[in-house]
């Protein structure tokens, strides 16, 4: 902001003072929507001093706000372009929007603001809903990128801990193709990587790709031991693929929940938030789930919410079988 010539020159009795081309502006924060799990995204409602205009000013996740701007004006799929190149670059977007409020949104909103402010039940929670109700129609400013920059050494100890059969999921807020370019960066993936894509909209489709891709690597395992039986006395290897409604019955996954190392080192599965919801939701698609990522040396899971990463982090603990250690590095 200073580059651009905006100087921030610090409180004065609650009033907030920035200098821009050598003029002085005052304004003064009349209410702060902090951010959350949920909203992924942080507001302020602010009032000139000068003009006594009031304005909402709001950043947060691309994800969520390009949903909450007027879908119109000249800039917004020139911000959508940018968006997606950031992403592809691997760096990190923040959305930027406002809205002007009229005399009697400001006072709507305030008297519910300081209603929910004071409340002794839920307070945090009931003050998101305010401020989710007036985060509507604003108007798109304009996106950020910040670069994520892999500390020295990163790739050489992830590549250690991947031949120490040590399996290594990535759960990122991120953009899919930010969180797959930053795996392809820490050596979590390889260019050699068998990407495995469950990304869908509704129960159905999703649990047609859990299925087919389940039985895509079980009919390779099958392949790698039958060769294997005629080159060597293998005696033992997975039984036949069942027919695909077998893959209902839980008795019948957990009898696949196991892995050829040799054909897990390089697959990785890679899941969206608004999938893993319907997962962690049913559970046919959960048990397909954990089967599938059970054969699967690296997971990555972007768009998702603190409390999706905790629920990956029980599924291993409570669904993996045996006593799994996890550790999570953030």
């Amino acid at each position: 902001a200073r580059c651009m010539g905006f100087a921030y020159l610090g409180d004065k009795r609650s009033i907030r003072r920035i200098r821009f081309r050598g003029r002085i502006f005052k304004f003064q924060v009349l209410a702060t929507n902090e951010w959350d799990h949920n909203r992924l995204r942080v507001s302020f409602v602010i009032k000139n001093i000068e003009t006594d205009e009031a304005f909402l000013l709001c950043k947060g996740s691309e994800s969520v706000m390009i949903d909450l701007v007027k879908q119109r004006g000249s800039n917004i799929e020139g911000i959508k372009t940018d968006l997606e190149n950031f992403a592809l670059q691997g760096l990190r977007s923040v959305v930027y929007a406002k809205k002007r409020l009229a005399r009697h949104e400001l006072n709507n909103f305030m008297q519910q603001y300081i209603t929910a402010k004071n409340s002794v039940v839920d307070r945090d929670k009931k003050i998101g809903e305010v401020a989710t109700a007036m985060e509507l129609d604003m108007e798109l400013l304009g996106a950020v990128a910040i670069e994520d920059k892999v500390r020295k050494n990163t790739p050489e100890t992830i590549d250690m801990l991947k031949k120490s059969k040590i399996k290594i999921w990535m759960v990122s807020g991120d953009k899919q193709e930010a969180a797959l370019n930053c795996g392809f960066s820490c050596n979590i993936l390889k260019a050699s990587s068998d990407i495995l894509f469950i990304n869908g909209f509704n129960e159905i489709d999703i649990g047609f790709l859990l299925r087919k891709n389940l039985e895509d690597v079980v009919a390779k395992e099958q392949d790698y031991f039958q060769r294997k039986r005629k080159g060597s006395a293998v005696n033992e290897g997975p039984r036949k693929m069942p027919p695909k409604q077998s893959l209902r019955s839980q008795a019948t996954l957990s009898s696949y929940k196991y892995a050829v190392p040799q054909l897990s080192d390089s697959l990785a599965l890679a899941i969206d938030g608004i999938t893993l919801n319907f997962i962690l939701e049913s559970e046919e698609l959960r048990r397909l789930f954990v089967v599938l990522a059970y054969k699967c040396s690296v997971v990555i899971a972007s768009r998702v919410s603190p409390l999706q990463k905790a629920e990956l982090v029980k599924i291993v603990k409570t669904q993996f079988g045996g006593s799994p250690v996890t550790l999570a590095i953030g």
